[in-house]
């Protein structure tokens, strides 16, 4: 199937272009999502005529991304995950959950813009790319740990275990525990 672009497709081509996809990639893809028209002589037409429309569209959506990016670019992303003593995850962290945690921190990413090659089922440090427009990307990092003192231990790998434990006990309200004695007398 040819098509024309209507905007960048990462790995496919530019605005405007004429490129050859497979019909169910076309038919399922990019001409519901208005990624792209059919490439008959009518809609080369039409698309002549909207190409700035279309060009300033895509230049809109890039400074939408841009600012996204921006925000994203050196954050640090904590998971607490369940794990064996070896560092397996029982189970493993893919991109729905990384999209729920970056939620739960303010971060609104779609799941399609999650690029991850494949689903972390170890403890440690990780990098993931966020793609918000084909044209920008940002890296965070991701850091699983069984526990909080793993996370915070992970991202400082010369603390010493007084400094690991110091900070955990800093967030943690000090707990005063109130003692009664119960004395009856018979």
């Amino acid at each position: 199937m040819r098509v024309i672009l209507l905007e960048r497709v990462r790995n496919l081509g530019n605005i405007g272009q004429e490129v050859t996809v497979k019909n169910g990639y076309g038919r399922n893809y990019l001409l519901p999502k208005s990624k792209a028209l059919r490439a008959t002589t009518e809609n080369k037409k039409i698309f002549e005529t909207k190409k700035a429309e279309y060009e300033t569209k895509n230049a809109e959506k890039k400074v939408i991304a841009e600012k996204q990016a921006e925000t994203l670019r050196g954050f640090t992303l904590e998971i607490v995950a369940a794990a064996q003593s070896n560092g397996k995850l029982y189970g493993s962290i893919t991109v729905r959950d990384l999209a729920h945690y970056l939620h739960e921190k303010g971060h609104m990413v779609e799941r399609a813009h999650i690029a991850m090659p494949k689903p972390i089922s170890e403890t440690g440090i990780y990098t993931v790319r966020i793609l918000p427009h084909p044209e920008v990307s940002a890296d965070i990092t991701v850091v699983v740990g069984s526990t909080q003192d793993e996370v915070y231990a992970l991202q400082n790998p010369t603390a010493t275990t007084e400094q690991v434990i110091a900070p955990i006990q800093e967030t943690e309200a000090p707990a005063s525990p109130e003692i009664s004695e119960n004395t009856e007398s018979n």
